[in-house]
């Protein structure tokens, strides 16, 4: 019992051997597979080492982003100012466009209102023409009214059939005339108007102001507003104990 008892004391004191070959309570060491940064994450030294680490791969991350979000910013600016251009070119050619119409269009309506004007003028000049050419018409069917007696014609002649026949045709001819734009100038009894008469004569005319038309020799005329022929008188000049206006006032002849 005694040989036991010592035996069991003995092998209590042999320290145990693992199997790698290590006693029993020290630590193994490590194996050469095993990475040298896993020792190192052991322990408060390890702890922070990787803290530190991970800190400064944090710091290096965050500038690649802005820079990409600054690149971003600058390309959109740039294709923001060359749509502004493209914008600001087409609007100028579009402003360049319509004043070039409005031009145009004026230039379109300037047009129109000559052609009209110089049509108005042609047609005015043509029917002027027309109607110079027939004054004299006029004044022979006036000079054979004047000479039928005053007292008239005997009843139910010959002469007096034609003289109905020519005042028909004179009264027609004049009307016609006269919606065409004629005008006769109104000459006897006016004061003198170098403007629209032609003094042919002074005489002395009792009753009449100096200056005044006594007598028409041939008819003036006025086609729309225009003279077309003035009017041939006699003056009224100033007699005894008469001032002629002809000094102050209208000069005849």
């Amino acid at each position: 019992m005694a040989e036991q008892a010592e035996e069991r004391a003995r092998m209590t004191e042999e320290p145990v051997t693992s199997a790698g070959g290590t006693e029993a309570g020290q630590p193994a060491a490590p194996s050469e597979s095993e990475p040298a940064a896993e020792g190192h994450g052991k322990g408060p030294a390890g702890e922070k080492a990787q803290a530190e680490g991970s800190a400064s791969g944090g710091e290096v991350a965050a500038p690649e982003g802005e820079g990409e979000a600054e690149t971003d910013v600058e390309g959109l600016t740039q294709e923001l100012a060359a749509v502004r251009e493209q914008y600001e070119q087409a609007e100028a050619a579009r402003q360049q466009l319509w004043n070039q119409y409005l031009r145009l269009q004026a230039d379109f309506d300037n047009y129109r209102k000559r052609i009209q004007r110089e049509r108005e003028t042609w047609q005015n000049q043509g029917a002027e023409e027309v109607v110079r050419q027939l004054l004299p018409v006029v004044d022979n069917l006036e000079r054979a009214l004047a000479a039928v007696p005053a007292d008239g014609l005997p009843e139910g002649s010959p002469a007096q059939g034609l003289a109905t026949g020519v005042r028909m045709v004179y009264d027609q001819f004049r009307s016609v005339l006269e919606q065409a734009g004629l005008q006769a100038v109104e000459a006897v009894g006016q004061p003198f108007d170098p403007r629209y008469h032609e003094a042919m004569d002074r005489v002395v005319a009792p009753g009449y102001e100096p200056d005044t038309v006594v007598e028409e020799l041939q008819r003036g005329y006025l086609f729309r507003s225009k003279l077309i022929r003035p009017s041939l008188v006699r003056v009224a000049q100033a007699g005894e104990g008469q001032a002629s206006d002809g000094e102050g006032g209208n000069n005849v002849g």
